[in-house]
């Protein structure tokens, strides 16, 4: 909604995009997940320095995301 009406900084709309991605995950859609993950993440190193907590939460979030759709090609 941020990037569709122009409004709101890249902090607000990487921390958005990182909820959506989280909500994604918790739902099992990985994919879009790791969609909306790579999104928050490339805001977050635009804004933020690189020892952030919550660029390596957004590291940390998109790895646990990748880890699930290993695991999930495994099993197939």
């Amino acid at each position: 909604m941020n990037e569709s009406i122009k409004s709101g900084n890249d902090l607000n709309l990487a921390m958005n995009l990182a909820v959506l991605a989280n909500i994604h995950h918790r739902t099992g859609d990985n994919v879009q997940a790791l969609k909306f993950a790579r999104r928050a993440l490339r805001r977050l190193e635009r804004c933020v320095p690189s020892d952030s907590p919550t660029l390596v939460a957004a590291h940390n979030n998109m790895g646990a995301i990748q880890m699930e759709l290993l695991r999930v090609q495994i099993e197939l």
